[in-house]
């Protein structure tokens, strides 16, 4: 009996001595330099590494040290919390996949060993999938790189993020009608597969041009793919002009508390300026051009020359077919900024509707200038030379 208690003692003390031996390796949480970090960003990283501290032996604590340091680009404090999250979790994949991001452009190699890792877990995403298929690639793992994908394939089926870089392996294999074959199944219409099948076709026909046109405002296939991992570093985020974009995108959905947001955002930090356009625009998509000029001129009060301030106001005068007020807010912008083309091009159109189009054309001349090769400006000099001529002949 005793023989048998010792041993078990002796197990249970050589567990503890173990896991002490794993915490007394880990380092000490670091801490960033915070003296110009927003007051929101500063406390909120204050909370995560006072979690660390109270928790030392929690992979959770330092992983979400680690994305709080991540979302705000603390990114060396970031490496360091999130291999000690690796180091007392190692079954958790999440701190590997967002570990190797850092090191995806510095150190490949570390970066293919960390996503070899997930994608050798039960249910890799198909956004490690793709990441380490690419990294595949880019380091010329050929073999290697097909079998990720054979394998994203199988576990999602005609994703086509999947489909069209496959399609890309046929192609540069010299088998073109595969590649044809595949992007012929892929569902919707992309940036890369068009790009792609148009590529194909051109070197078919001899034909080597490629209308660009046709393709430009396509979206990437790469906007299908649903990364948690990353978004959930994104929603760490506190920064006041990362929680204006995005109060803005709810205000624009109709989301109320996301105009209160931004508006709560403008009136804590009234020198953000992007804030304080966001808002403004908000406030005129929504029909309250009132309120959104009276948010700008609140921004000129802080900073009278601030080109972005004095052209929106011009730009909501040109909405209101304000003329003289828009000619104002542009001559202003131009004393202050006298190298803007888009200044001068603005005020020259409200000229145009004051019927000076003498002033206008001499406007237009000098912006071509500075930007001599801006087809719009041409075609619009061209119109007014044309006015003129006709109203000459006359």
């Amino acid at each position: 009996m005793f023989r048998a208690l010792n041993f078990w003692l002796t197990a249970t003390i050589a567990c503890l001595l173990a896991g002490c031996s794993e915490i007394s390796r880990l380092p000490e949480p670091p801490q960033p330099e915070l003296s110009q970090a927003y007051p929101e960003v500063a406390e909120f990283l204050k909370e995560r590494l006072a979690d660390v501290r109270s928790k030392p032996k929690s992979a959770d604590a330092w992983g979400h040290y680690a994305m709080a340091l991540d979302a705000h680009e603390y990114h060396s404090e970031a490496i360091t919390c999130y291999e000690s999250a690796i180091r007392l979790a190692p079954e958790r994949m999440r701190w590997k996949y967002l570990l190797s991001l850092r090191f995806q452009e510095q150190e490949p190699e570390k970066a293919a060993e960390l996503l070899m890792q997930v994608t050798q877990s039960e249910r890799p995403s198909l956004a490690a999938l793709i990441r380490y298929s690419d990294l595949l690639a880019e380091l010329q793992s050929g073999d290697e790189h097909e079998r990720m994908l054979m394998l994203a394939e199988k576990k999602f089926p005609q994703h086509p993020a999947v489909l069209w870089r496959r399609a890309r392996l046929c192609f540069e294999a010299g088998k073109k009608q595969n590649a044809l074959d595949i992007l012929g199944t892929i569902h919707g219409r992309y940036l890369e597969t068009t790009t792609l099948e148009q590529r194909i076709l051109a070197e078919a026909s001899a034909d080597r041009t490629q209308d660009s046109s046709l393709t430009s405002d396509l979206p990437s296939t790469d906007v299908e793919i649903e990364d948690k991992d990353l978004a959930a570093v994104a929603n760490y985020r506190r920064d006041p002009l990362w929680r204006g974009r995005i109060a803005a995108e709810q205000a624009n959905a109709g989301d109320q508390q996301g105009l209160q947001t931004l508006t709560q955002l403008v009136a804590k930090h009234p020198d953000l300026v992007d804030n304080r356009l966001l808002l403004a625009i908000v406030l005129q998509e929504l029909g309250d051009v009132n309120e959104a000029r009276r948010i700008l001129l609140d921004g000129i009060a802080i900073d009278p020359g601030n080109l972005r301030f004095l052209g929106e106001l011009g730009a909501l005068s040109i909405l209101e077919s304000n003329w003289p007020d828009a000619e104002e807010w542009l001559r202003k912008l131009l004393s202050h900024h006298p190298e803007s083309v888009e200044g001068r091009s603005d005020l020259a159109y409200v000229l145009e509707q004051l019927n000076r189009r003498d002033e206008a054309l001499e406007l237009l001349h000098q912006a071509l200038k500075r930007r001599p090769d801006d087809s719009e400006l041409i075609r619009r000099a061209r119109a007014i030379e044309d006015t003129n001529s006709k109203l000459d002949a006359k």
